[in-house]
């Protein structure tokens, strides 16, 4: 398959899963919804400049936008992680912060869980 048709057909299901209508991607890259569409389609060849600047808007690594699922780096993800970053990218910068804490919170209690009674770790060398 065409790597243009490729490129627009992951282009345009990053998008919808972003919420954005060709309109907005267009008008935040300041070119015609006609001249988006056409990556979309896989009809127009995208400059490298473009690429990067949608890798901004998705808020997604260009390497990703490219190659999708060849870059192996969805992949580590669980369906289940995946919606979970989808639903953190659409919190506030503030909430991103809270959810943070919580995180490194609960990190720091499952540590705790792990000492003994006497604050070593378990299943430690310990020589003579």
């Amino acid at each position: 398959m065409n790597i243009y048709i490729e490129f627009g057909r992951r282009l345009a299901f990053i998008r919808q899963n972003s919420k954005l209508s060709q309109s907005q991607i267009a008008q935040k890259l300041n070119i015609a919804q006609s001249t988006y569409a056409g990556y979309e389609k896989g009809v127009r060849k995208i400059p490298l400049e473009i690429i990067v600047q949608l890798s901004k808007i998705l808020n997604i690594s260009p390497t990703i936008l490219i190659l999708g699922d060849e870059a192996n780096i969805v992949k580590d993800y669980t369906i289940s992680e995946q919606e979970l970053i989808k639903k953190y990218r659409q919190l506030t910068a503030e909430q991103q912060g809270a959810i943070e804490n919580s995180i490194n919170y609960y990190i720091k209690a499952n540590k705790k869980d792990q000492t003994t009674e006497n604050g070593e770790a378990p299943f430690e060398n310990k020589v003579g």
